[in-house]
């Protein structure tokens, strides 16, 4: 359930991205005014747990038609190998600054206190 929702959320998030800009095009296309712009972003979309292997086996049954679209108009790499410890905070935290565990100092959710033991 929480995979189906996070994908809808994705995809809502890329068609809202898609027509916005889309939508500017139109516009700055209307206006005699020829501005040098960057336009774009960065989507990192992760899937807890989700490997290569299953997610070809559901794109190849057409289970996955959102994830085929998004894999083929996009960047996909099927061998990204995760941190230490596997922990979805700790992983998210090393994609969202940049460092390791023992750096960012979150080791997981569960917190050891040495005096409680």
């Amino acid at each position: 359930m929480g995979l189906l929702l996070l994908v809808i959320f994705v995809l809502l998030i890329v068609g809202a991205y898609r027509y916005f800009r889309q939508k500017r095009g139109q516009e700055e296309n209307s206006t005699s005014s020829l501005q040098n712009h960057t336009s774009g972003g960065v989507i990192v979309m992760v899937i807890d747990s989700l490997m290569d292997k299953p997610l070809q086996d559901a794109i190849k049954n057409n289970k996955a038609p959102a994830l085929n679209y998004l894999i083929e108009n996009g960047q996909y790499f099927p061998n990204v190998v995760s941190s230490f410890p596997t922990m979805s905070v700790t992983i998210d935290t090393s994609l969202l600054t940049g460092t390791y565990p023992d750096q960012h100092k979150i080791p997981g959710l569960v917190w050891y206190d040495k005096k409680k033991q």
